[in-house]
């Protein structure tokens, strides 16, 4: 190649060139001249201007120079990238494989990706892979060759543009085609030379005789399912990988069991199983198994995540996957991680919880052998021992899952209940806060709720209430609201805890809308037995009623509901509440059917007094209450307010 001739690059005249050099200014900054940049600029002349093995020779010199990001950036002012894309364009192999080496230096800058995509290169380099798929890579220049390339597409695909023209310029099929299919459907050949240069990577396949697979071709593997990973990121380019039969040959790979190429596969499989049609498939051909196989990679933990995050997809709503999962020893990893894991890798331990919360979900076998051992005992001391709020809640996910499924199937809470009074002692605020909520959800069995007031668990729970935190505060009224059935039977209990309804008004009186509507609920169940509710009237409940009555949150204002109905039922104490009436009657407007419902219901208790009536009349609830019995479209809140409108007009008949 003459040098007239092969010029592949020529320079622009100087004044484009100083044109060039404003806008690569203004956009990147100007660069000091420096030793470096003018043997940078010298290698790129010779490479523009020279034949073959001189550009050859000089790309290589300046692959050796590139150390940096402002060695990079020079690449690029000096026209470099230009070069090197025009390069890839030409037939001279040695040439395109010289320039793809430099390339894969500089495409780490985003800037230096932004351009070889301005240039055309990136739709160059990924028809390159078709051209060379179609050679059926018979020789080992060629794999290289593809390698390179599929090196540069992977660090390109990093950028979202670049990720969108891939899959535009059919690169989904191209890459699927020249690297998994091809080399998948010749994995069975031996491809060790009689020099021995290539190294062999020994595998099993389906339980066949051992065979050979060349590490080149495990590369190829590795990096095209890499890219197609990073590129299949919506339901349409999944259909377009279906449409490749990819699912057999990625399972056929998994079977190798080689680590190297199992993460980019997995995560290929993940992608595609936001399809629930693949997803189908993916199980029928033993996902499951190499999903559990997966998770025993012990230091790979990009592995883990990805195959849990499989199995998640893979169970959803499927109790028979989650108890194949179980069958095929995946609950018993899942413990194992979690133990390795317990004070390390926060996210693969959160990612484990809630796949085991998963996995526990209606599923009765799950359950009976997360019941055994000492499974339990392990997840709570995760909570105790845990300061990450998000493990917390990832525990809490689990015992709840694992308490619908026992209150559902009459599994035995003894060994929970056990467990909850034992951690109820510690003072940690996330640990209270994770107890008192599975308490809450354990409650709905009557068997649990019982075994909880044998134990005497009422003034431990009631002791929490004294806690600065109000989480801790809210989650354990919400306790004892729910342990706290009829109230006559535990009045005694509660009022020799000391200071026990005290608490309960000063509580009240809080600006934290979450207690006051916690503790509200509480206060309206306690009440039931008159002796709690004079205590409650002597220690000032009516007028902390009076001062909670303005708010504007929907739930302080229905646990308000709740306490005047209560203290309403005595003479006194309703014609002590005309306060509030005007509040209340304002949540007749609100847009919350169930706010309209508890405000007419509390206007009813409170109509049993006189003034009270005469205070609604002359505020215009009374005509408010007429409007909504005429055109609520609820019966229920119709026929409150027929009784409320009736009981006026009986305790007040003069106003009306």
């Amino acid at each position: 190649m003459s040098r007239s001739s092969s010029s592949l690059y020529m320079m622009s005249d100087d004044s484009q060139s100083d044109v060039e050099e404003i806008e690569h200014d203004k956009k990147y900054g100007s660069y000091e001249i420096t030793p470096k940049y003018l043997q940078i600029s010298k290698h790129l002349k010779i490479a523009k201007l020279s034949n073959e093995t001189n550009t050859i020779n000089a790309l290589y010199k300046l692959e050796a120079l590139i150390v940096g990001d402002k060695e990079k950036i020079c690449v690029l002012r000096l026209g470099g990238v230009h070069l090197l894309v025009n390069l890839i364009k030409t037939d001279y192999q040695r040439s395109v494989i010289a320039s793809l080496r430099v390339l894969k230096l500089l495409c780490t800058h985003y800037f230096i990706i932004d351009e070889v995509i301005k240039l055309e290169g990136l739709q160059c380099l990924v028809k390159l892979v078709g051209i060379y798929y179609r050679n059926r890579l018979k020789n080992l220049a060629n794999k290289t060759l593809v390698i390179l390339i599929l090196e540069v597409l992977q660090l390109m695909s990093v950028s979202r543009r670049a990720k969108r023209l891939i899959r535009s310029f059919l690169g989904i099929p191209h890459l699927h085609d020249s690297s998994i299919n091809s080399v998948s459907s010749d994995i069975s050949r031996t491809s060790m030379s009689a020099q021995g240069r290539k190294r062999s990577i020994t595998v099993s396949l389906n339980s066949k005789r051992f065979q050979d697979i060349d590490v080149t071709d495990l590369k190829m593997i590795q990096l095209a399912s890499n890219i197609l990973w990073s590129c299949s990121e919506s339901k349409s380019n999944v259909a377009s990988l279906l449409s490749y039969d990819f699912l057999n040959i990625a399972i056929e790979l998994l079977h190798l069991q080689i680590c190297e190429i199992d993460l980019p596969i997995m995560g290929l499989i993940n992608q595609c199983c936001v399809v629930e049609e693949f997803c189908n498939k993916a199980i029928k051909n033993n996902l499951i198994y190499h999903c559990v196989r997966c998770l025993r990679h012990k230091n790979h933990h990009v592995m883990q995540l990805v195959s849990l995050q499989t199995i998640c997809k893979c169970v959803r709503n499927r109790v028979e996957i989650k108890d194949m999962v179980n069958k095929l020893g995946g609950l018993k990893v899942f413990m194992w991680i979690i133990d390795i894991n317990e004070n390390g890798k926060s996210s693969l331990l959160i990612a484990t919880l809630h796949t085991l919360a998963q996995c526990l979900q209606g599923s009765t076998k799950n359950c009976t052998w997360f019941d055994s051992d000492d499974n339990l005992r392990r997840i709570f001391d995760l909570i105790i021992l845990n300061n990450n709020n998000k493990v917390i809640e990832c525990c809490f996910e689990v015992l709840k899952e694992f308490l619908d499924v026992c209150i559902e199937n009459s599994i035995s809470l003894l060994k929970i209940s056990d467990i909850c009074i034992e951690s109820l002692r510690l003072t940690c605020k996330n640990v209270i806060v994770a107890i008192n909520e599975v308490l809450i959800v354990g409650m709905k069995n009557l068997e649990f709720k019982r075994t909880l007031l044998m134990k005497d668990v009422l003034p431990l729970v009631w002791s929490n209430m004294n806690s600065q935190y109000s989480d801790v505060v809210s989650t354990s009224a919400d306790v004892l609201y729910n342990l706290i059935d009829d109230p006559n039977d535990t009045a005694d209990s509660i009022r020799a805890i000391s200071g026990g309804l005290e608490i309960l008004v000063n509580l009240m009186r809080s600006q934290i809308k979450e207690i006051v509507a916690s503790v509200g609920n509480l206060v309206s169940k306690v009440a039931l037995d008159d002796e709690n509710r004079l205590v409650l009237v002597k220690f000032g409940i009516l007028e902390t009623i009076l001062s909670q009555c303005k708010t504007n949150n929907l739930h302080v204002f229905k646990s308000i509901c709740s306490c005047i109905v209560r203290f309403s039922s005595n003479v006194d104490s309703c014609a002590k509440l005309k306060g509030t009436i005007r509040y209340i009657g304002g949540w007749l407007h609100s847009s919350e059917l169930c706010a309209k419902y508890d405000a007419v219901h509390a206007l009813f208790c409170l109509s049993f007094d006189k003034d009270n009536c005469i205070v609604m009349h002359n505020s215009g609830i009374f005509k408010h209450l007429v409007e909504l019995m005429q055109r609520s479209d609820s019966e229920s809140l119709q026929n409150e307010c027929t009784r409320c409108v009736n009981n006026i007009k009986k305790n007040a008949p003069s106003v009306i």
